[in-house]
């Protein structure tokens, strides 16, 4: 009798998976397309070239503790906008904005949800930012009111000022800081959850502590070597290094005496070139005396301190050639330094150039908001420098970082110090 059910049960149950094979197959495709799509997309944000979400990131310094406050600003804290890693300007805070004709008025609509009393108070009281200005709050905008034009406002606030960083502390002590990831409503994302900064008491510990793969990163200070696992990355900053010649004093009024000392050819100028009583100026200063007087110059080498060329041979105008720093600062803006507008006090163009081209390219810059567009106009404007023969740029300041090979690094679009890059950070992940 069981026998008989079983071939019964057996013989339906048989026509029943051949009435719906069709539909039994179909189900199981589904499934296998799902479970399979599902294993693919997590395979492939494991192994895929794009930045994952998540994992750890311990930096090596030998810094003071004034170096790890910065590094600590850059990590907390944010600005009204970022630059991103193409090079491009983005909100963080705002909405949009708007500025006057003459960029001395700005309107910046906040995101819902920024405290916008924070915000304001920060700009008042970080005012040397923005020079002299007004600060007002209007119906959750803030509206800045410039005593002279800087199309460059915007690019000055992605300066690290306000608590929307893409990192908060979450414990320090003597030698260790530990920062994670900021869940802050509108913070700036990061891809990295947790973040460590290692104080190490010599740049021989540092070392140890890289070949031993204890390190994501490390600058590459003197005594730090690139060990294997690592790749090594040359930082630009906004800073260079040149020769400004007072083109109103002989026996530079001469274009072509200019020209000869740019080019190095023979002559017998004789002339003096003054240089702060620091380095690398001093080691350059000595490096180009020695080259000119091979060429038949008569120079004589000036070392005064940096505080009186700053405050009163520059600005007077009391030197023949000038061997100096450029900073560009963080929004990388040379207008000051080279537009014929700032050849009267205070204005700091030294040289007294005055080029209606050189000014054309300043401004153009200053009205570009794309950071890499901005440095090939810089490019233009120091080819133009060289052409009019008002200068030398000798170099670029850099900074050496030193970067595991399993972090995904994303070096700083535009950095006016050695600690700016940590204004990236955000763009780092973990392979």
């Amino acid at each position: 009798m069981l026998r008989r059910l079983a071939v019964l049960f057996l013989s339906r149950f048989g026509k029943l998976v051949s009435q719906y094979e069709k539909l039994l197959l179909a189900g199981l495709s589904i499934a296998i397309v799902i479970s399979g799509g599902f294993w693919f997309r997590q395979f492939a944000a494991s192994r895929g070239e794009g930045p994952t979400i998540g994992g750890s990131f311990v930096e090596g310094v030998v810094a003071p503790a004034k170096d790890l406050n910065l590094i600590a600003g850059k990590l907390t804290k944010a600005g009204l906008f970022f630059i991103d890693a193409n090079g491009e300007l983005q909100n963080l805070l705002v909405e949009s904005w708007q500025a006057n004709g003459e960029y001395t008025e700005f309107r910046f609509a906040l995101k819902k949800g920024v405290d916008e009393e924070e915000i304001s108070e920060t700009l008042r009281v970080n005012s040397d930012i923005l020079g002299p200005a007004i600060v007002l709050l209007e119906s959750e905008a803030i509206v800045i009111k410039l005593s002279s034009p800087n199309p460059s406002l915007p690019l000055l606030l992605t300066r690290p000022l306000f608590d929307y960083g893409p990192y908060k502390m979450s414990k320090s002590t003597d030698k260790t800081t530990i920062f994670t990831r900021n869940t802050r409503e509108h913070a700036q994302p990061a891809y990295i959850n947790k973040l460590v900064i290692h104080n190490y008491d010599s740049a021989n510990e540092l070392n140890e502590a890289v070949k031993r793969g204890r390190l994501d990163a490390a600058e590459a200070i003197a005594g730090v070597e690139t060990a294997d696992g690592y790749a090594f990355h040359s930082i630009g900053l906004n800073r260079y290094f040149a020769v400004l010649f007072n083109i109103n004093k002989a026996p530079l009024r001469e274009a072509k005496n200019r020209r000869a000392l740019i080019d190095e050819i023979a002559n017998t100028l004789s002339f003096t070139l003054t240089v702060a009583d620091q380095e690398p100026q001093r080691s350059l200063a000595q490096d180009l005396v020695k080259r000119w007087q091979a060429l038949g110059a008569q120079v004589g080498l000036e070392t005064k301190a940096r505080e009186e060329i700053l405050t009163k041979i520059g600005p007077a105008r009391e030197f023949q050639a000038l061997l100096i720093g450029l900073d560009y600062g963080v929004e990388l803006d040379p207008y000051y330094l080279w537009h014929s507008s700032q050849l009267r006090p205070p204005g700091n163009n030294l040289t007294g150039t005055n080029s209606a081209t050189i000014d054309r390219v300043l401004e153009n810059l200053r009205g570009q908001y794309d950071i890499k567009k901005r440095q090939e106009l810089l490019g233009e404007l120091h080819r133009l420098v060289d052409e009019n023969a008002s200068g030398v740029i000798l170099r670029q300041e850099t900074v050496g970082y030193i970067v595991s090979n399993n972090i995904r690094f994303v070096p700083p679009v535009l950095a006016a110090t050695a600690t700016d890059r940590f204004q990236a950070a955000g763009l780092w992940s973990v392979r």
